[in-house]
């Protein structure tokens, strides 16, 4: 039996938490052989471009308007007809809204679709008027996907505070190959040596975009109440 032919799409493929998972998720599915496509509703991005490097089918809409706009959505809906996944996975919320509407124009009948929630505790004072029409479009069509995916149980819990009513959810975690994120004494010497760190020194870091959604502020927080007990402890921010 053949594996399903599969769609993912996308906001966009710059680098962040979700568009990676993606790419581990497409390139995993292309070494066993099986047929994982891409389109970004805006650019290629790096990680698109990293994908296409690697064989995998990456199409950018190139849309700078609203996110949820009509040509948006029969844009994509053109491409849904001329590949004809068996499933469609969405990545975030614009994502969510726009293909769920574009597989319905495609024929595409919406258990075939499945939406994919990255995030948990969304910090909704920090966005815009757009983000929250689209966020509250979404909860409204939230019981129509074949399933609603989180990458966490805190996800879950988040949105289905915000309302959302799914028919099915899934749990569907982040992924790490052991094989690439494994310690590594010898980068983490180079490393310390660049930073001007101790070899046998605590180092605390926190990788994310600089977004109210990440939480700077408590880990700064914590980090100077641990300085406190710690004085040669180094903190470092990535992102």
């Amino acid at each position: 039996m053949s594996e399903q032919r599969v769609l993912h799409v996308i906001t966009g493929l710059h680098p962040g938490g979700a568009e990676r998972m993606l790419a581990r998720l497409a390139l995993r599915a292309r070494a066993r052989g099986a047929d994982h496509r891409v389109v970004s509703l805006s650019d290629v991005g790096p990680v698109g471009a990293e994908l296409r490097a690697a064989g995998v089918s990456v199409e950018a809409l190139g849309m700078r308007a609203s996110p949820a706009s009509a040509w948006r959505v029969l844009s994509l809906a053109r491409r849904l007809r001329r590949i004809r996944p068996d499933l469609v996975m969405t990545w975030l919320y614009h994502a969510d809204v726009v293909g769920l509407a574009a597989a319905a124009l495609a024929g595409i009948a919406p258990k075939r679709v499945i939406w994919n929630i990255r995030c948990a505790d969304l910090d909704l004072s920090a966005q815009g008027r757009a983000a929250h029409a689209v966020l509250a479009l979404a909860r409204r069509l939230s019981p129509l996907p074949g399933a609603v995916a989180t990458n966490s149980f805190a996800g879950r819990a988040h949105h289905e505070r915000l309302g959302y009513r799914p028919r099915r959810w899934a749990f569907l975690p982040n992924g790490v190959d052991p094989a690439i994120w494994r310690p590594d004494a010898a980068d983490a010497a180079a490393l310390r040596a660049e930073w001007g760190v101790a070899p046998d020194a605590v180092v605390v870091g926190m990788v994310g975009r600089l977004d109210p959604n990440k939480d700077h502020g408590t880990f700064l927080a914590a980090a100077e109440i641990a300085a406190r007990a710690r004085p040669q402890a180094v903190f470092v921010l990535v992102g």
